[in-house]
């Protein structure tokens, strides 16, 4: 059993690939190798942690993959550039690689384990779910022709439960809770409303709202650890990131 769990990063990696695959070779069958993918790639994780007593829960460690791994599904159905949904798995299947192989470390080699490895690894999860479900909805928007207080409506419940699943997986205390929850959430729906609104594609959108919410995660993540100096050196590089996003997007009317 234990060279089966040793395999599964291997093996979680490639289901992944092979069903995401089918599923965008076969518009027939598209929800049901979707589905296939999801689904085995979760029961891969959860075999891992069924019986493990995880820092932050087992819910908490599977939320943000479970919600990346949804919205990509919703990505991919609007996507038609072969080259992009290839990178996208790509990236995709080895991330899932990485994060199940330090699950496998956690939880039946400690002494190989990485320290805050997993934590690390969930707020990328994090934040690409935020980036993915709000490319999902842009998306919506632009080619379902659905109308602005609905994809905004949409946003706001799923940005409800997101910060809901960030103060539970940081475990941040309840005074931090409540005022970083109302700012984070905000923020996004804040920013979400304005791109929307604006005329410009829904990749640029979608990045841009991302690397918002990095910032502002990463001063949450600083402020509930207690940290004496903020890494002012990621918010310079994330906010470089935006300028370059929103210089080189095209605009059009």
């Amino acid at each position: 059993m234990i060279f089966f769990l040793r395999l599964l990063p291997v093996i979680g990696a490639v289901w992944l690939l092979v069903f995401f695959r089918l599923a965008l070779g076969s518009p027939t069958m598209f929800w049901y190798y979707a589905g296939t993918a999801v689904l085995g790639t979760l029961a891969s994780l959860w075999l891992l942690i069924r019986h493990a007593k995880l820092p932050q829960g087992r819910w908490s460690i599977l939320a943000f993959p479970t919600l990346t791994l949804i919205a990509v599904v919703g990505v991919l159905l609007f996507s038609e550039r072969a080259a992009l949904q290839g990178v996208l798995l790509v990236g995709l299947a080895s991330l899932f690689a990485l994060y199940t192989e330090q699950l496998f470390r956690f939880t039946h080699a400690p002494a190989r384990y990485q320290p805050n490895a997993l934590v690390n690894l969930g707020y990328v999860f994090a934040v690409l779910s935020i980036f993915f479900v709000s490319l999902t909805v842009f998306d919506l928007q632009l080619f379902a022709n659905v109308p602005l207080w609905l994809a905004v409506s949409i946003f706001v419940v799923i940005a409800t439960l997101w910060c809901v699943m960030v103060f539970r997986f940081v475990d941040a205390p309840s005074a931090y809770r409540w005022p970083w929850g109302l700012t984070l959430g905000i923020v996004m729906v804040e920013v979400f409303a304005l791109m929307a609104w604006l005329p410009v594609l829904p990749f640029v959108k979608a990045a841009t709202l991302a690397l918002i919410v990095t910032v502002v995660l990463q001063r949450v993540r600083d402020d509930v650890s207690g940290a004496a100096k903020p890494k002012r050196w990621t918010t310079v590089v994330l906010l470089a990131m935006l300028l370059f996003v929103l210089v080189t997007a095209r605009w059009f009317a």
